[in-house]
């Protein structure tokens, strides 16, 4: 029986710390769109569960947008863009 609390303990614990890395990888990056590659499919809006992502529309041209605040930098969006119009990029320093 101490086994399998153990066992849940470390599971818990490689959960927890590998929250705190993603936290503050996340600090360093910022998701980036390119935009010539972005064809306004929004799939990359319907991925995210976090609505960090939104949609404009400028004449003729479409623009996704993102808020850095809502962004948890998870990568969901990225996998499932056939475009390659979003990668992450490294936060510049203010």
């Amino acid at each position: 029986m101490n086994t399998v609390y153990v066992i849940g303990g470390v599971i818990i614990f490689i959960w927890f710390v590998h929250g705190i890395y993603k936290s503050l990888l996340c600090r360093k990056r910022v998701l980036h769109i390119i935009t010539e590659n972005c064809t306004g499919c929004k799939r990359c809006i319907k991925k995210c569960r976090h609505k960090a992502l939104d949609f404009i529309n400028d004449k003729n041209k479409t623009n996704i947008v993102v808020n850095p605040n809502k962004c948890t930098c998870c990568g969901k969006c990225i996998k499932v863009c056939k475009f390659h119009a979003l990668e992450f990029a490294e936060r510049k320093k203010s």
